[in-house]
């Protein structure tokens, strides 16, 4: 019944409780679907089922006007929903109201609403258990308005506002106990002034600046600066618009300078010098424009040389770079050109034993590559040629024993491909011609039983195909040919038991088909021919009950289909389904309750809905009627939903027709109260539009024409007097819109145009005194408007443009003293923002096109 009563109820501003629209009251208003819609599927399964579907009205010239778009998982579950909007047939549908989705389990997942395939207002995504994870305000598509993220706990992760699509103001993040974790200023989606990170303890981490969203250093204030959480400087670091340039600093938490690099204009510049905790040098380079010149050190604590390169002015390695264990050993030596490996690269262990000796051309393989264990057993041997592996490829285990024995040709293999487990049982053997599996391919499991058997001809599949589990059980025993199943196909449950048995023809099931339950009972008898179901299609539940009866002649369902439900003895019909020759819902199709009582009934002629449709509870109660004429519901119309609520209409042609009623829940029986009561013709609604309270009394009256709100909508309270009235033209607000106190006064007077409050907007105190003053263009905020207290006294006054705060924005206590005092430009704080105190202390602030200086 609220789907109704809400339909007028927002058209008038009553001084009466009238809360936010919330997610409650958005999901209320998807659109229902009505019984003339047609679904059609757009995207289905593998299985069949429907993946996407959208769902049609049909126009007064039978034209079809898609009205919502369902999306499904694979189980059946609506995954999202969503109300669309299309002005012609010819016209793409576009999203246009409430779109939600769903988690798989029907949790709401996100709630949004669009205009024109735009989100508009606030979008909200929650968690699986109802937790809200996120809010953000959209106006035309782009983010405009407050931002908020939560942990799954509930707690606030981050808050900020949007402009125009881009981040505007400060947007700050915490940690999950509610701490600040960092703070970040924003002007039109640039950093600006000073970004903040705590540590969790409180304490100040990183300290940035920027400049029109650039790191960039101002006067005597680093660019940026690092802190240990006992407030010890980790790091300083300068930087002009955005690059490095000037000193980096690193240091030790006792203060102790641990590194130091110069950079000039993005590169390194001059010398780099690395120390220890005890203020030792131990490493030093320099650099010219980014390039390494000369000799670049680095030692260990222990005096011992940790790494040595030597370049030319051009910063090119006059001789292998090496590097070394603390021990004193070689670690690694190779040579590099343009940043990339050149020629012989090797790796040793601590205890000077090779690790690695691999051959580079431009940073990639070429050659012959060697990898060893600590011991100095072989560990890998490949071969490249044109950056391709190319020969022998083979791998060792620390033992000694070959794990894998491969042959590359150009890049693919060829040949035989060996590998073994560590106690040189085989693992796996297959074969290859150009890179393709060819011949027998076997699998083994570690304790040397089969695992699979194939055999390929050229990449595809052919001849003999077993599978195993890990216990060596056969699973899957078949045949391929051409790279299609071909002959007979067995497939076996764990413990070795049949599961299925069918036969294949070049990739087509032909023939019987068994398959069985765990138990061994059978559980599908099936004929097929040319891979589609033919003749007699039986299932049966695992305690060996019939589950249903299906006919097929070549894939087209035909005759009467049963399905039963597991319940007993003799079987109990859960679903009769008729079908033509043609494959098509022919006659009666009906459901069944459990105690057999039948549930719904549909008649069809030649798979068109023809007849009668009907619904029933278990209790044999009638819940929905009504007929269809060559598939298009024709006559009365009956609905009781679970309220108990009952609406009654007409159809001609699949379009409403004449009168729409709905009747509140029956207290007693035969005592029914008329909730809504209107007409329809050719599918809209004409005429009053009349809607009652419960006991009868009338509420609203709005008048239609041709299914558009014209002409003055009236609301009435219990004693039939006026409290409220707007003018329609066209089905948009034009002209009054008036709320009145049950004295008759008036609460609120605003004037509309084409749908958009256009002019003065005024509200009054039930002494008929002024309440407060706004001006509109447009439907956007533009003027000055006022608000008073009941004495007359101005206590807000705030200037408007185009829907923006342009000009003084103050607040003021009842006295008239002042309470706030601030300017906005374009909607933005700018200048001096003064607030009061009752004692008339103030606070001042300074913004700068809404960043606070």
């Amino acid at each position: 019944m609220k789907k109704f009563l809400f339909f007028v109820l927002g058209l008038f501003l009553i001084p009466l409780a009238h809360s936010l629209e919330n997610e409650r009251s958005l999901l209320a208003s998807l659109k229902v679907v009505q019984p003339e819609w047609v679904t059609k599927v757009l995207e289905s399964y593998p299985a069949g089922n429907p993946k996407k579907v959208r769902i049609y009205e049909e126009n007064r010239k039978h034209q079809l006007i898609a009205q919502k778009e369902i999306w499904f998982f694979e189980n059946g579950k609506i995954a999202k929903e969503g109300d669309l909007f299309q002005s012609h047939p010819d016209q793409s549908a576009v999203y246009q109201g409430v779109v939600v989705e769903f988690y798989e389990d029907q949790a709401l997942k996100a709630l949004a609403y669009y205009e024109n395939d735009q989100p508009q207002g606030k979008v909200t995504v929650y968690s699986k258990d109802g937790k809200l994870l996120e809010t953000i305000e959209f106006n035309k598509g782009k983010k405009n308005g407050a931002y908020l993220l939560f942990y799954p706990d509930g707690n606030k992760a981050q808050e900020g506002k949007f402009l125009e699509d881009l981040p505007q103001g400060e947007f700050v993040s915490y940690f999950p106990n509610g701490q600040k974790q960092k703070s970040v200023t924003f002007q039109k989606g640039l950093i600006e002034g000073k970004a903040i990170a705590w540590h969790e303890n409180g304490s100040i981490h990183i300290q940035e600046s920027y400049q029109k969203g650039k790191l960039h250093s101002e006067g005597k204030t680093s660019a940026k600066m690092v802190y240990d959480s006992n407030q010890a400087v980790i790091e300083i670091q300068e930087y002009k618009e955005g690059v490095p340039h000037g000193t980096f600093y690193c240091y030790y938490p006792s203060g102790q300078l641990k590194e130091k690099v110069e950079f000039k204009e993005g590169q390194k510049n001059g010398s780099h010098l690395i120390y220890s905790a005890k203020g030792k040098l131990l490493g030093e380079g320099k650099y010219v424009k980014g390039v390494p010149h000369g000799k670049h050190t680095l030692k260990y604590e222990n005096d011992k040389l940790c790494y040595l390169s030597i370049y030319n002015d051009k910063g090119e390695l006059l001789e292998p770079s090496c590097e070394y264990h603390e021990n004193g050993t070689l670690a690694r030596k190779f040579f590099a050109v343009n940043q990339k490996y050149q020629g012989l690269f090797q790796e040793w262990y601590e205890n000077g034993k090779i690790s690695k000796e691999l051959n580079y051309d431009a940073g990639e393989f070429e050659g012959i590559q060697k990898e060893y264990f600590e011991s100095g057993q072989l560990k890998m041997i490949a071969q490249y040629q044109n950056k391709q592996k190319n020969g022998p490829f083979k791998e060792w285990s620390e033992k000694g024993v070959l794990l894998y024995d491969a042959v590359f040709s150009q890049g693919e293999l060829e040949g035989e491909v060996k590998s073994f487990f560590p106690d040189k049982k085989p693992k796996m053997i297959l074969s290859y011609i150009k890179g393709k599996n060819h011949g027998l391919q076997q699998e083994w499991n570690a304790d040397g039983s089969k695992k699979f058997e194939i055999h390929y001809d050229k990449g595809q599949l052919d001849g003999e195909y077993k599978f195993y589990n890990e216990k060596g059980k056969l699973l899957i025993h078949t045949s391929y040919k051409n790279g299609a199943y071909h002959g007979p196909y067995k497939e076996y449950f764990e413990d070795g038991k049949p599961k299925i048995a069918v036969e294949f023809c070049e990739g087509k099931k032909v023939g019987v088909y068994k398959e069985y339950h765990q138990n061994q009972n059978l559980k599908i008898f099936a004929s097929f021919a040319e891979d589609q179901y033919h003749g007699e299609i039986k299932s049966w539940f695992e305690n060996g009950r019939l589950a249903f009866v299906r006919y097929y002649d070549h894939g087209k369902p035909v005759a009467t289909h049963y399905e039963y439900f597991d319940i007993k003895e003799p079987e109990v019909v859960f679903k009769e389904t008729r079908y033509s020759e043609e494959g098509l819902f022919d006659g009666e199709q009906k459901t069944y309750y459990s105690n057999g009582t039948l549930q719904t009934m549909m008649t069809y002629s030649q798979g068109e809905l023809h007849g009668m449709k009907a619904l029933w509870n278990e209790k044999g109660d009638l819940l929905e009627e009504c007929f269809y004429h060559k598939g298009k519901l024709d006559g009365r119309f009956f609905q009781k939903n679970n309220q108990g609520e009952e609406k009654v209409c007409y159809y001609e042609a699949n379009l409403k027709q004449g009168p729409y009623e709905v009747y509140f829940k029956e207290v007693q029986k035969g005592d029914r109260v008329k909730a809504v009561e209107a007409n329809y013709d050719q599918n809209v609604l004409h005429g009053e539009y009349i809607e009652y309270d419960p006991s009868g009394a009338k509420m609203f009256v709005t008048q239609f024409e041709n299914g558009l709100k014209e002409g003055i909508a009236f609301q009435y309270d219990k004693k039939g007097r006026v409290i409220g009235e707007i003018s329609f033209r066209h089905d948009k607000k034009d002209g009054k819109e008036i709320a009145y106190y049950s004295s008759g006064k008036i609460y609120r007077m605003t004037q509309y145009k084409e749908g958009n409050k256009e002019g003065e907007d005024k509200i009054y105190f039930e002494n008929s005194s002024l309440a407060s003053s706004s001006f509109y263009k447009n439907g956007n905020l533009n003027g000055l408007s006022k608000t008073f207290n009941q004495k007359g006294t101005v206590i807000f006054e705030g200037e408007y443009k185009e829907g923006k705060k342009s000009g003084k924005f103050n607040k003021y206590f009842d006295d008239g003293r002042n309470r706030l005092i601030s300017t906005y430009i374009d909607d933005q704080l700018h200048g001096v923002k003064k607030v009061f105190d009752e004692r008339g202390q103030v606070e001042e602030s300074h913004y700068v096109h809404g960043v606070r200086k």
